[in-house]
């Protein structure tokens, strides 16, 4: 399940979001529109794609990159379950890399 788009109410796209990696290796993304941060919609979409993960593929690892200094980003993920597990270069860009624990939570 790659990157799908988001749309408000009246159908504008505001945002992408979805899946990358492996069967084994899953990793979450999303990115909201400026004019829509602080609405709560980082926090809905990556519960909402946890979900569909625990849902769908229990089994492969699940995790996050996210670019040192992003605070907001990183409490979306401790919010919704994730725990830091150390940094990662990205193609030339320092991550904190986040990992969400196996068989941990339930839906919803």
């Amino acid at each position: 399940m790659g990157p799908a788009g988001l749309a408000d109410l009246d159908g504008r796209l505001i945002g992408r979001a979805g899946f990358g990696g492996t069967d084994e290796l899953r990793e979450i993304s999303y990115l909201i529109a400026r004019p829509h941060w602080g609405e709560g919609l980082a926090t809905e979409i990556s519960r909402a794609l946890v979900d569909w993960h625990l849902f769908n593929a229990p089994h492969a690892q699940l995790r996050a990159l996210v670019v040192l200094g992003n605070d907001v980003s990183i409490r979306v993920l401790e919010k919704v379950g994730f725990h830091g597990a150390g940094t990662e270069d990205y193609e030339g860009t320092l991550c904190r890399k986040y990992t969400y624990p196996t068989g941990s939570a339930t839906l919803g």
